[in-house]
């Protein structure tokens, strides 16, 4: 009562068909479990609001997660993922430290966080967390570093907010303890 995937090869020789049928169950199976490991790895990126990348030294091009184009508010089909177009994303302040973090990662062969602010495509001031991974070749170079963007913004600006109104409060109970001192 199995259902069963055959792959069939047909050929034909001095007008007869030639027929040979392959169960490729197993293959399918593996296909669809991966399709479901893939849509789980999307959705946890999604709800998490990170996705993974992928540089390979002395290439242009980035790889990236969906969820990527998701955080940086941009389409896949009109945005390509290059340095240079990453980089017009990042704030000015922050572009030197951010480069300086993977050029460190690649000369010390080392893993790497930066912090850096960023502007989607609407102009949105935005946070964002890099950790970067080294993969290195037979003679111990790194080939290729990879890594997760996190969207912080939400997280920073609550610690902001959190740290305002802790001054607040700290300058009014000053001003209270000066009232009081006076009225003393």
């Amino acid at each position: 009562g199995d259902t069963l995937w055959v792959r069939w090869m047909f050929k034909v020789i001095d007008g007869q068909i030639f027929a040979t049928g392959r169960d490729v169950t197993s293959r399918k199976k593996r296909e669809k479990e991966l399709l479901v490991r893939e849509q789980q790895l999307t959705e946890a990126q999604r709800i998490a609001k990170m996705g993974h990348w992928s540089w390979v030294i002395g290439q242009k091009k980035v790889e990236w997660s969906d969820e990527l184009y998701t955080i940086f508010g941009v389409n896949k089909g009109d945005f390509t993922p290059t340095f240079s177009a990453i980089n017009k994303r990042i704030h000015k302040r922050d572009l030197p430290r951010t480069m300086q973090a993977f050029e460190r990662a690649v000369i010390d062969r080392r893993d790497f966080t930066v912090e850096f602010r960023f502007t989607d495509m609407h102009g949105e001031l935005k946070y964002g967390l890099c950790e970067g991974r080294c993969r290195k070749n037979e003679r111990g170079e790194v080939e290729t570093l990879f890594g997760i963007i996190r969207d912080v913004t939400e997280q920073t600006l609550n610690e902001r907010a959190l740290r305002q109104a802790k001054e607040a409060a700290e300058q009014a109970y000053q001003s209270k303890s000066r009232f009081l001192a006076n009225m003393s």
